[in-house]
């Protein structure tokens, strides 16, 4: 199954990629737009520039990095 996205214009300007995952990964890595720190328990709105199409009868989740969480 495939899905279509785009990237705005200002993560393009950024050089942010959009790729399909690795062997072995549990889904795509997401990045985000700019640097924001997230103090402890503390909680951030984040721009990825990344618009998806999800297709009918599929859901999109997005999750924190294991290695970051």
């Amino acid at each position: 199954m495939s899905f279509r996205y785009f990237l705005s214009e200002e993560a393009k300007s950024q050089g942010l990629q959009f790729t399909p995952p690795r062997e072995g990964d549990a889904g795509f890595d997401l990045p985000g737009l700019g640097d924001q720190e997230i103090p402890p328990r503390g909680f951030a709105l984040l721009r990825t520039g990344v618009h998806v199409a999800i297709p009918n009868g599929w859901v999109g989740l997005i999750r924190d990095r294991s290695s970051v969480a």
